[in-house]
């Protein structure tokens, strides 16, 4: 079987119909795909509207299980999936049918690890604009992941999990998993996946329309169980860097003191800062990886002048 598309499902009946139907109409062969669902205990009527389609699916596994998040939604399919290359597709959104066809079919030509697109930010009434997030002059290019990590990652990609097909074998046997129960899995799995790749390639494709609403994960209210979880992950990033290339750590860094600085401007909205969580950014900007001299400088600042960097921070992250 070439691909295994999983669809983890938690209170989407407003939007499920519309991703599923865009699953349905894929004119690959139907003995190339199946489509695992993943019922993450959601309370609404999404599964109902899944079934009422699911015959339109050869290859079709619907799974019932006790609320582990949108991480343990995704590992439960990992772990079932047959496919050589998998698809993380999140519920509300759609994909464009045709153009994901020609995404995939050139990943699976090409046999890397991952496999890299475009995608639209899409809003009511059918308005949608092209991701700021794609590679330089948005040409077809093949890469290692090292040279994606060192030159790429932090322009040009993003963290979110479907903008990519990931071959089954390379994310099983780097065990590859997503935390669960935590907030800000993909930042944490992302860079990860990416970095451990042996060939990575990228297609100038836009396959994927990411639906902008207030109700979703993202963004929902600030709190200080997602500047806990945004600590670890910044954390665990750094642990994993430590046995990278110095380049390599470099960007890591990159990406955890900024992960770090915004949390701190969001946390402020809700909260102040209290000793627990200002041990966990020490830890943090601690790490000797990050070799920016900007940031280098504002973590200085930081130490130095605490109350005027988080006046900083909460202005230009906040909110």
């Amino acid at each position: 079987m070439k691909l295994s598309i999983i669809i983890p499902i938690y209170n989407v009946e407003k939007f499920v119909e519309r991703c599923f139907l865009s699953i349905c109409n894929l004119k690959m062969s139907p003995n190339d795909f199946e489509v695992i669902i993943v019922d993450d205990e959601s309370p609404d009527n999404s599964i109902n509207i899944i079934r009422k389609h699911q015959h339109k699916i050869k290859n079709i596994s619907i799974i019932s299980q006790k609320n582990r998040g949108l991480g343990g939604a995704r590992n439960t399919g990992l772990k079932i999936a047959r496919g050589k290359y998998l698809f993380f597709f999140d519920s509300d959104d759609f994909i464009i049918t045709d153009k994901f066809e020609l995404f995939f079919n050139e990943i699976y030509s090409s046999n890397v690890d991952v496999g890299i697109g475009d995608f639209y930010d899409y809003y009511d009434n059918d308005n949608f604009k092209p991701s700021i997030f794609h590679f330089r002059n948005r040409k077809l290019i093949e890469i290692t992941g090292k040279e994606c990590i060192q030159k790429y990652y932090r322009k040009n990609i993003n963290t979110m999990v479907w903008r990519s097909i990931y071959k089954r074998e390379h994310l099983l046997n780097n065990e590859l998993f997503f935390n669960e129960g935590i907030f800000y899995e993909d930042v944490n799995w992302t860079p990860k996946v990416l970095a451990l790749a042996n060939k990575i390639k990228y297609v100038p494709i836009y396959f994927y329309n990411y639906v902008q609403r207030s109700g979703s994960i993202i963004n929902s209210t600030y709190s200080e169980k997602k500047f806990q979880d945004r600590m670890y992950v910044n954390r665990d990033l750094l642990l994993f860097a430590s046995k990278l290339s110095i380049n390599e750590q470099k960007e890591f860094g990159y990406l955890a003191i900024v992960g770090t600085f915004v949390a701190i401007g969001k946390i402020q909205t809700s909260t102040n800062i209290n000793t627990q969580m200002r041990k966990k950014i020490n830890d943090i900007i601690l790490f000797p990886c990050s070799n920016y001299l900007f940031i280098r400088i504002f973590i200085l600042l930081y130490k130095i002048f605490p109350k005027i960097s988080n006046y900083i921070l909460y202005k230009y992250y906040g909110g």
